[in-house]
């Protein structure tokens, strides 16, 4: 079993504001097994999905790194795909220690961290709303 992020909207408000210099004004947390995704709206009216990926994910090496290049590749070969941002170091992910709602963060060990990415939104119809 993974360990899900915590929803923590206020928080991650906040993060997106210190690593990417966006204020939000709109949140819209979206379906995630293991993650916790959330459709975001800015100030200046851009689409973004902030991605805070599982525990377990988060800390095998390389792993957002490597989804981010193919990404990144794909959007260079011209498929229309959501495209990570980078953020205020430089960085496509950071690790973060997040805590729960109305909780400071105590357990700042590495392992307690999550990958955090901003993903240009790309409008359209999920897989799973497809008619096969």
């Amino acid at each position: 079993m993974t360990s899900r992020p915590p929803n923590n909207v206020d928080y991650y408000k906040s993060l997106v504001k210190r690593l990417y210099n966006y204020e939000v004004t709109k949140v819209k947390e979206l379906n995630g097994y293991d993650d916790r995704n959330y459709h975001l709206v800015t100030t200046d009216s851009k689409q973004f999905v902030l991605k805070i990926t599982n525990k377990e994910e988060s800390a095998e090496t390389g792993l957002l790194d490597a989804v981010n290049s193919f990404m990144l590749h794909l959007y260079n070969n011209g498929f229309k795909v959501t495209v990570p941002q980078i953020d205020t170091n430089g960085k496509y992910v950071s690790f973060e220690a997040i805590p729960a709602t109305g909780q400071e963060v105590i357990d700042t060990a590495l392992d307690n961290h999550y990958g955090v990415r901003l993903l240009e939104y790309v409008s359209g119809q999920l897989l799973r709303d497809v008619p096969f």
